[in-house]
C-alpha cells in the first residue's frame, strides 16, 4: 500500500477542508500536489497540523508511510535527530522538500541514514504550486486512475 504523510505548519486542516469544499485554491501550500493529486490516485494520506518529530516518526513507522513532503528543518531532524534512530522508517520510498534549498551534504546524510531519496521541489504562488521538481532515480510504482 502507498501511503504520503503531509506537514501542514502553517495552515489548519479545517481551513484546508473548507477550501477544499468551496473549490477555493491554497496555492502557497501546494493543494494540488499535496492534497488532490494523492486523493485522485487513491493514495491514503494522512496530515499533521502541527510537527512533531516523535509522531511523524511514529506515523511513518505504524502506517508504512511512503512519501512525505516536508520543510528542510525535518530534513535536517531525519538526518542528523537521535530519536529518529528509535523508529523504523524503511517503508519511506521518497521525501520531497520545499520552501527552502537544501545542501547536497544533506540530501546525502538522509539517504545514508535512512536508505531513502530526498528531492527538491521549487515554486512560488504565482505558479500555482510548483515551477520545478527533482525526477526519482527510479519509476515510482503509484497505479493513477482513468476514471
Amino acid at each position: 500500500m502507498v501511503c504520503s504523510l503531509i506537514l501542514l505548519l502553517e495552515v489548519k486542516l479545517d481551513v484546508v477542508r473548507a477550501c477544499s469544499k468551496l473549490g477555493a485554491d491554497i496555492t502557497t501550500k501546494g493543494l494540488q500536489c499535496l492534497v488532490h493529486l494523492p486523493t485522485y490516485t487513491g493514495l491514503t494520506t494522512f496530515v499533521m497540523s502541527a510537527f512533531d518529530l516523535k509522531l511523524f516518526c511514529s506515523l511513518i513507522q505504524d502506517h508504512k508511510i511512503t512519501y512525505t513532503y516536508v520543510a528542510p528543518p525535518v530534513v535536517l531532524h531525519l538526518a542528523k535527530n537521535p530519536a529518529v534512530d528509535d523508529y523504523d522508517l524503511s517503508s519511506l520510498r521518497m521525501i520531497t522538500s520545499g520552501a527552502a534549498p537544501l545542501t547536497k551534504e544533506l540530501i546525502h546524510a538522509v539517504k545514508k541514514r535512512l536508505g531513502t531519496e530526498v528531492k527538491q521541489a521549487y515554486g512560488l504562488s504565482e505558479t500555482s504550486p510548483a515551477t520545478h521538481i527533482q525526477v526519482r532515480s527510479s519509476p515510482p510504482s503509484i497505479p493513477i486512475s482513468n476514471q
